[in-house]
C-alpha cells in the first residue's frame, strides 16, 4: 500500500511541473541556511574554545582595563583594550614575587612594517615579549625556536615570526630561519617559524593571528615608553591555587596603585564570556532557522492546496473505484513529504559544499556531523507532514458528485 501512495505522489509532483521544482528548491534553500549556519556556528564555537583552552587553566592574565571600552569584556579587553602601555616594572614585580606565581611574562603590542628585501608586510600582531612566553602560551615551531633575553643587546636581534609572516615576506625560501628582516631600521634574525595555528590564542581580535611577529623588548627605542607594558601573563604553580594566586596578585596591585583599575583573569573567566556570546549566537541561529522552517512550510502549503484544487476531480475519480477519504489523505501527505525530503537531500549537498568554500576562504571550520544531517532530514519530513496535513484533510474530505462536476482536470 505505501508503494502505491509513493507511485501516486511521485506522479502528482511530475505532474505540477515547475510548481514543483521551485517549491523543492525553496525547501532546500531553507534547509541549506539551517544547516549551514548551526554548522558555522558548532565550527566557531569549538574555535574559540580550543583557543582558550590552549593558554591553559593555570594561567592568569594580567591588565588594566581602558577607557576605550566600557563592556569589560575579558575576551577583547587582554587583546584590544590593551593595547596603550601602562604596566610598569614595578608591577610586573609584584606580579613575579607573588606567592604560587613561577613564570612571568610581561608584554607590549607594537605595530608597524616589517621588511624583507623588496617584500613588505604588517603583522597582525607585534608583541615584545621575554623568554617565558613560549611555554605560557605553549607555542608549537614548525622550524627553529624562540629567541633568548641574552640576545636584546645584540646588533641583530632574533625574533620569531607566524607561518602567515612567513608565507608573506619568505615564501620563495624553504628555510626561513637565519634570514635578515628590517623593522624600523632595526635588523631582525629569523630565530624560529611558528607551526600554522599555534598562535590561535591571539585570534580574539580581528586579523589572522599566524600573522605574528615576536620580538625581544630591546627592540623598543622610545625611552618614554620603553618600561612600560600592556599586559602581564603570569603561570601559576597548580590549577588549585590559581583563585587563591589570583586574589593576591588583585590585592597587591590595590595596594600599590588605587588608580589604576587593574584586571586580573582566569582563562575559566574568558571562556566564560565566550560561552555567553556563542549562545546569543547560537539563539540568533535559532530564530532565523524558525523562520526558514516556517516560510519553508507556507511554500509547501501553498502548492500542496493548489495540487489538490488542480486535482480535485481525479480526487472524486478515485473516489467513484473504490479509494477511502484515509487513501486519500494519505496520497497528499506523502507527496508534501516527498518534497520536503528530496528539498532537505539538496539543501544537505549545498550545505556541504558550502562548508568546503568557507574552509577554504574564511578562518572557520563548519562542523556538520551525520546527526545534523539526519536532524535535517528529519525535519523536512516532519515540516512536509505539518504543512500538507491541511491540503490533504480537504483533499480527503471532497464531496464526491461535486468533485466530478468540477472544471478542474
Amino acid at each position: 500500500m505505501f508503494r502505491r501512495y509513493v507511485v501516486a505522489s511521485y506522479l502528482g509532483i511530475k505532474s505540477a511541473g515547475y510548481r514543483s521544482v521551485l517549491t523543492i528548491l525553496g525547501i532546500a534553500m531553507g534547509l541549506f541556511l539551517i544547516i549551514t549556519l548551526i554548522a558555522v556556528g558548532e565550527g566557531v564555537r569549538e574555535q574559540v574554545t580550543a583557543e582558550m583552552n590552549q593558554l591553559g587553566p593555570d594561567v592568569l592574565s594580567v591588565f588594566v582595563n581602558s577607557n576605550t571600552s566600557e563592556s569589560g569584556d575579558p575576551a577583547s579587553s587582554l587583546l584590544a583594550q590593551n593595547k596603550k602601555s601602562v604596566l610598569t616594572i614595578d608591577e610586573i614585580d609584584i606580579v613575579k614575587n607573588t606567592d604560587h606565581i613561577v613564570e612571568t611574562a610581561p608584554i607590549k603590542y607594537l605595530s608597524g612594517e616589517v621588511k624583507y628585501k623588496d617584500r613588505i608586510t604588517t603583522p597582525n600582531y607585534i608583541i615584545a615579549t621575554n623568554d617565558n612566553y613560549p611555554e605560557i602560551r605553549n607555542l608549537e615551531f614548525e622550524s627553529g625556536g624562540f629567541f633568548r633575553e641574552s640576545d636584546d643587546n645584540s646588533s641583530v636581534l632574533d625574533v620569531v615570526i607566524g607561518s602567515a609572516t612567513k608565507k608573506s615576506l619568505l615564501s620563495d625560501d624553504k628555510n626561513a630561519v637565519g634570514k635578515i628582516l628590517e623593522y624600523k631600521n632595526i635588523k631582525l634574525r629569523v630565530s624560529g617559524v611558528l607551526k600554522e595555528g599555534s598562535s590561535n590564542n591571539e585570534s580574539m581580535t580581528q586579523g589572522n593571528p599566524d600573522n605574528i611577529l615576536l620580538v625581544p623588548f630591546s627592540v623598543e627605542s622610545d625611552n618614554t615608553t620603553k618600561f612600560l607594558y600592556s599586559a602581564i601573563l603570569t603561570k601559576v604553580n597548580k590549577v588549585d591555587n590559581v583563585t587563591s594566586a589570583k586574589q593576591m596578585i588583585t590585592d597587591s596591585l590595590k595596594r600599590f596603585d588605587q588608580d589604576k583599575e587593574y584586571k586580573v583573569q582566569s582563562q575559566d573567566e574568558v571562556l566564560g564570556s565566550t560561552k555567553t556570546v556563542l549562545a546569543i549566537l547560537s539563539s540568533l541561529i535559532f530564530v532565523i532557522a524558525v523562520i526558514a522552517v516556517i516560510m519553508s512550510g507556507i511554500g509547501i502549503m501553498n502548492v500542496m492546496i493548489v495540487a489538490v484544487t488542480d486535482r480535485t476531480k481525479e480526487i472524486g475519480i478515485r473516489k467513484t473505484v473504490g479509494a477511502t477519504s484515509k487513501n486519500i489523505f494519505w496520497q497528499f501527505s506523502v507527496e508534501a513529504i516527498m518534497m520536503t525530503l528530496v528539498g532537505g537531500l539538496i539543501g544537505v549537498i549545498l550545505s556541504v559544499v558550502a562548508s568546503f568554500i568557507i574552509k577554504y576562504f574564511v578562518p572557520i571550520q563548519p562542523i556538520i556531523e551525520p546527526r545534523l544531517i539526519v536532524f535535517a532530514l528529519g525535519l523536512s519530513a516532519i515540516v512536509g507532514f505539518i504543512f500538507g496535513t491541511g491540503p490533504a484533510i480537504k483533499a480527503s474530505r471532497a464531496e464526491v458528485v461535486s468533485a466530478l462536476q468540477t472544471d478542474h482536470t
